[in-house]
């Protein structure tokens, strides 16, 4: 896979494009609840009138709606910077003047003058940076009493469990032999033999009516052995319903959905894998609050897990700030 800095940009920019408010839509409706709401309520409560705040990694910008929801007197100013290009869905900017959306911005290169912030946040997003960079560059545009609070993905959590499976189940999506390329493999056939029922037993065509049913008792299979299907079950409806288009629609046009999706698998794989490779074991999350209490000796510092009722571990929750019980 291509893990190059625009394939990154692309996928993450197509992702916020279908509207998802957050980077874990499977876990959470709407916008961030319950032991991140928790975390994030706490945090924005320590806030005070006129406060700057920068949140990194914004994505649609879960955080500062959650600022403006619920905390609307508690800041100045947010703004939000993200390496994709987002454009929430929620945002106007003619009477959402107190936010400001930067997209595309690296977070190892922040276009702001030194110790501008009362306050630096990032929800599942300062992780997936070059990390001695991109806390460099958070002290460096932070005032010396600022409040930093991070959300990071937790190595041993669910959502990183889930995302190692989900990895698993697109490999055998696009395989050589998996149920997209057999999708596309049997569709003209299909619409082919429905012109000339002859054509059905030509042996290219039985031979892509085999890898398609095989790929699909495969793909059964799989459903069944694992705990996190879904991916898998909704990957089977979309891919069978365009195949069964094959009669109605035009035979191009099912093709191009059908490689359409395959690009949205591609992406998803990337989103996936990148979440993996950047979540935090105990040693690495540590050494981020090490850092803090070195670089800022004054702020008192918090760092524990944070876990969603039975589902478990969701993630690495961090704060420092002045004062901190």
């Amino acid at each position: 896979m291509d893990n190059s800095g625009h394939a990154r940009s692309e996928a993450w920019s197509n992702y916020w494009k279908s509207g998802a408010l957050h980077s874990c839509v499977g876990s959470y409706a709407g916008n961030y609840g319950g032991a991140i709401a928790e975390f994030w309520n706490a945090v924005f409560g320590r806030l005070h009138k006129g406060d700057n705040v920068l949140d990194i990694a914004t994505g649609n910008g879960a955080l500062p709606k959650l600022l403006l929801d619920g905390f609307p007197a508690k800041f100045g100013r947010v703004d939000a910077v993200d390496y994709s290009t987002v454009a929430p869905a929620w945002y106007d900017p003619e009477r959402m003047g107190k936010i400001a959306f930067h997209p595309n911005v690296a977070m190892e290169r922040l276009p702001f003058e030194d110790r501008r912030f009362d306050a630096v946040i990032s929800q599942y997003g300062l992780e997936y940076g070059r990390r001695q960079e991109s806390l460099e560059e958070c002290l460096r545009v932070a005032k010396e009493s600022a409040i930093f609070a991070f959300i990071l993905h937790h190595a041993d959590g669910v959502l990183v469990r889930v995302a190692e499976q989900e990895v698993a189940h697109i490999d055998r999506l696009l395989a050589s032999d998996g149920l997209v390329s057999a999708a596309i493999g049997i569709v003209p056939w299909l619409e082919a033999t429905r012109k000339d029922p002859s054509v059905g037993s030509d042996a290219e065509a039985l031979k892509c009516r085999a890898l398609y049913n095989a790929s699909m008792s495969q793909l059964a299979e799989a459903i069944g052995a694992s705990d996190v299907p879904d991916l898998l079950l909704e990957s089977r409806e979309c891919v069978h319903k365009l195949v069964a288009s094959a009669g109605t629609i035009e035979v191009e046009t099912v093709l191009e959905k059908l490689r359409a999706y395959r690009e949205a698998l591609v992406g998803a794989r990337l989103r996936s894998a990148e979440m993996v490779s950047s979540a935090l074991d105990t040693q690495q999350a540590h050494a981020i609050e090490a850092y803090f209490k070195r670089a800022r000796p004054a702020l008192h510092t918090r760092l524990e897990p944070i876990s969603h009722g039975a589902e478990g571990t969701i993630g690495w929750g961090f704060v420092a700030a002045v004062g901190l019980e």
